[in-house]
């Protein structure tokens, strides 16, 4: 006997278990998915707190500056930080939505020419599965002229 293709059978079983196989991984495609999602906000918030960290540390007074973080013009918070012996900044000053991380800097005078600064960032929309970034760096006091 000459068979020349599948029954019906055949077809049958075989949808079965390519069924099977995509109820199986499905849900684990999704939660791969959400996992880098979670990934990429937790990089970029990285990325944000390295970013606002260097630009305290590039600051000059005497240059024109027309940097902001967020909603606050970095000269201004400069000032602050250089009267203040300890200064805490939480970031939007207005919150109206447009920005997806709160972030908090702390400032603490290690001695006349050394601070201490801890920017704190923390996402709005995923913020019971992502914690806070927290990164800390030791930055010389800018020279006033």
């Amino acid at each position: 006997m000459n068979r020349r293709g599948f029954i019906l059978l055949e077809v049958l079983l075989g949808m079965f278990l390519l069924g099977i196989i995509s109820v199986t991984f499905l849900p684990l495609i999704s939660s791969a998915q959400k996992n880098l999602c979670l990934l990429e906000t937790k990089n970029n918030m990285k990325y944000f707190a390295e970013t606002i960290l260097e630009r305290i540390k590039a600051f000059e007074f005497d240059s024109e500056n027309d940097e902001y973080i967020l909603d606050m013009k970095l000269e201004f918070l400069m000032e602050r930080f250089c009267r203040e012996a300890t200064a805490e900044v939480e970031l939007p000053i207005f919150d109206n939505g447009e920005y997806e991380y709160l972030v908090r800097i702390n400032k603490l005078n290690q001695n006349e020419n050394l601070w201490k600064i801890t920017v704190s960032i923390t996402s709005k929309e995923n913020s019971e599965r992502i914690k806070d970034v927290v990164l800390e760096a030791y930055v010389p006091k800018p020279k006033k002229k």
